[in-house]
């Protein structure tokens, strides 16, 4: 009984390290894993929203906000003060901007706290079919590039947009000589963003692996690791939408 437990802990976490089935569209390859559980991701995201913007149209005329709506207006008023601390007043108004980046790598994060696949092999399988497991989008690094190059480009559009083609003054010397450095240090930006979070939910889910393949009792012994995972994913998605208002700050400053 215990090796059986241990076969399936390791077949249903054997894809969290790496390991993908692929759809082709074209010359382009597509990790099914990644997609199915970011439609999965949007899918909770467009639920939550639905449900928060009719709880407040029921509640409208409350003059204090209960439940729910206190906690999403209290981090909306944290994400904001978070932009005009890092960005300044001129910032305030790409909180929305922040605000989703934080929320979409969290539910990504909290994604993987769900033990979907398993529940369903137990519940859906027989009648279903098999289908193929659900893992983190985070836990892919195409998602992270992706989100990082995503940052980085609005980032810049700012830029110019607020300052026009001065923005990239910083990048050259004497308005002319490109500086090496500034150029080294806009490539690492993404570079560090996509590998701060991967490396994480990386390092998180193949701990739970281990452990699950190690221990008799897998959905019992983990229960503080994943208590950690809920700290480790608010971290992550906390510092990544930090760190991008912190980018929108500097972009919105005169470079001398």
């Amino acid at each position: 009984m215990t090796n059986t437990i241990h076969n399936e802990a390791a077949q249903a976490h054997s894809l969290h390290i790496g390991q993908y089935h692929y759809v082709y569209l074209g010359n382009l390859k597509f990790h099914i894993e990644t997609l199915q559980s970011l439609l999965f991701v949007n899918l909770i995201i467009c639920i939550f929203l639905a449900v928060l913007q009719r709880r407040v149209r029921q509640h409208v005329t409350r003059l204090a906000p209960r439940g729910l709506q206190n906690v999403v207006e209290m981090l909306v008023a944290y994400v904001r003060e978070t932009i005009t601390f890092e960005a300044g007043e001129r910032g305030k108004k790409y909180a929305p901007l922040v605000g989703t980046i934080f929320v979409f790598i969290l539910t990504c994060n909290y994604f993987g706290l769900v033990p979907w696949s398993q529940a369903y092999q137990i519940f859906f399988s027989g009648w279903l079919g098999e289908r193929h497991h659900f893992i983190p989008p985070t836990m892919d690094i195409n998602t992270t590039v992706a989100l990082a190059i995503a940052a980085m480009v609005s980032v810049h559009v700012i830029g110019v947009r607020e300052r026009g083609l001065r923005y990239f003054s910083h990048l050259f010397v004497f308005k002319v000589i490109p500086n090496p450095m500034a150029f080294m240090e806009e490539l690492a930006r993404p570079f560090s963003l996509t590998v701060r979070l991967f490396a994480n939910l990386f390092a998180h889910e193949t701990i739970i692996a281990v452990l699950l393949f190690l221990v008799a009792w897998p959905l019992v012994f983990p229960i503080p690791i994943v208590m950690l995972g809920l700290i480790t994913g608010a971290i992550q998605a906390y510092v990544f939408a930090l760190l991008t208002a912190n980018y929108i700050g500097g972009a919105l400053k005169e470079h001398h």
